[in-house]
């Protein structure tokens, strides 16, 4: 059984790196499991992600669409440091802030490039129930993203698209609720139910709302010793059409997926946490015609201090 597991595994990731593309969505892109739990009083978490993401294919409601060559690809390298604290042992708190080397958009005769710093994410979270006998955790979580990096971003006196400017422009609320049952000794499940609301933009050379987003996440992590353990996720991301002045429905803007996305996490020494994680698209729906999400890889270096 265990080697029929790691074979999946290993098949998951070949396929991700084998594929091509990611929807080229502002601002700091969705993690992972392990950044959704609570920390222990006076424990600190810093972590390192760098996430690569490429993209060529349209689509037309749930069906590829081949009939247009405006934009040719799509593709971006982002870091992200994040920390995160455990404030007292139902309350921690966590800042993320990401870099992008770059945001490409590839034109048949020439390209836009965006690179900078992202968005300023903060969250707090509180463990609302818990109880050790059953395995169950509850814990429902607050945060906002700042918008305080690079927007209105220009090259050669040309404005650049909205989505490669790094920064997102918008602040955002979110708001989200995370549940988890251990099942037994190997074997965990969890889910995340997560809404986020976009303020309008009006800058320089924007007026522009984004639509709300709802995510939802399902998780199965599976221990196969103290060092490795091995998750699986299946999200679905919807969000609303967005709008620009006096109103205006964005139409070719909006989505429905449903994401597969496996993770493999190894546990060295010192509290040193290494993984390697992809999201791969099951399911696209998109409201028009629209550049689609096809891949992303990431990795992630953590550490862990207890003080």
């Amino acid at each position: 059984m265990r080697k029929f597991l790691i074979l999946v595994w290993i098949s998951l990731f070949y396929y991700a790196s084998a594929i091509y593309g990611q929807n080229m969505a502002a601002g700091n892109p969705f993690l992972s499991d392990a950044d959704l739990t609570t920390l222990a009083a006076k424990e600190l978490d810093v972590s390192l992600t760098f996430r690569n993401a490429y993209s060529f294919q349209y689509y037309n409601g749930f069906k590829a669409y081949n009939g247009s060559d405006f934009i040719k690809s799509a593709c971006s390298n982002y870091v992200e440091f994040k920390t995160a604290y455990g404030c007292t042992p139902k309350i921690s708190a966590s800042v993320e802030l990401g870099y992008f080397f770059n945001k490409t958009i590839q034109y048949k005769d020439s390209s836009h490039n965006g690179n900078g710093l992202g968005d300023l994410a903060v969250q707090f979270k509180y463990r609302l129930y818990f109880n050790k006998a059953a395995g169950f955790t509850l814990l429902p979580s607050v945060g906002i993203k700042l918008p305080i990096g690079v927007f209105d971003q220009t090259k050669e006196n040309v404005k650049l698209p909205i989505s490669v400017q790094p920064s997102s422009g918008s602040l955002k609320y979110i708001f989200s609720i995370y549940m988890s049952k251990v099942m037994n000794e190997k074997l965990s499940i969890s889910s995340l139910c997560s809404y986020e609301y976009a303020q309008l933009i009006d800058s320089d050379n924007f007026y522009y709302r984004y639509g709300d987003q709802f995510i939802f996440s399902f998780y199965a992590n599976y221990k196969f010793s103290e060092k490795l353990v091995a998750t699986l996720q299946c999200r679905f991301e919807s969000k609303d059409k967005s709008h620009i002045e006096f109103s205006k429905i964005v139409e070719a803007s909006g989505y429905k997926i449903i994401f597969v996305s496996p993770q493999i996490s190894y546990n060295f020494s010192n509290n040193w946490q290494f993984s390697v994680y992809a999201d791969l698209p099951a399911y696209r729906y998109y409201n028009r015609i629209q550049l689609a999400a096809s891949y992303a890889v990431s990795l992630k270096l953590l550490k862990k201090l207890d003080f």
